[in-house]
């Protein structure tokens, strides 16, 4: 296995997360990941945006958001693999990246670095997302993420960011 000689940042600028554009959500989301009697929030991440939905006890949606950012993301980071600036710009290259090792030009490289740089995008951004959403979340029971299988290890990092993000990511 190859080593990764690190980071270099993503192709827009520094590496360094600017401000996510947020909008109120126009349309009352379908979520199957009610929590009977509980007010819930629920963060799903898909591709290039992530859904913030508050229900209440019953279920109904009372707030919601959406802001601009999703995994995609991680297709702009860069690393440096054997001096060459190199991203992983499909899902199934980022999936791949994201366990720690993948096959890059026709051979394995560590890509633990990558894999580092995702966690820390992703605390972050969340972060952000979360404090200009639903500020502490103190007014909530539990907050539920929800991303694809392949994003559940990054995210874990996320579940300590409130102390009632329950640990179990979902599968959206």
């Amino acid at each position: 296995m190859t080593g990764m000689d690190g980071l270099i940042g993503d192709r827009h600028g520094s590496g360094r997360v600017g401000r996510i554009h947020i909008f109120p959500s126009l349309v009352e989301p379908n979520n199957p990941f009610t929590i009977p009697g509980e007010a819930s929030v629920f963060v799903t991440i898909g591709a290039g945006e992530t859904h913030v939905t508050v229900l209440d006890g019953e279920g109904a949606c009372s707030r919601g958001w959406t802001a601009i950012f999703g995994w995609s993301a991680l297709c702009s980071l860069t690393v440096l693999i054997d001096g060459r600036e190199v991203t992983f710009d499909e899902e199934t290259l980022v999936a791949r990246a994201l366990t720690g090792a993948a096959r890059v030009y026709g051979r394995h490289v560590d890509t633990s670095a990558f894999l580092h740089s995702a966690r820390e995008l992703f605390v972050e951004v969340m972060d952000q997302i979360l404090s200009r959403t639903i500020g502490s979340g103190a007014a909530y029971d539990t907050i539920v993420l929800a991303a694809p299988d392949w994003l559940h290890g990054v995210l874990a990092a996320v579940v300590d960011l409130r102390p009632h993000i329950l640990p179990e990511i979902r599968d959206n």
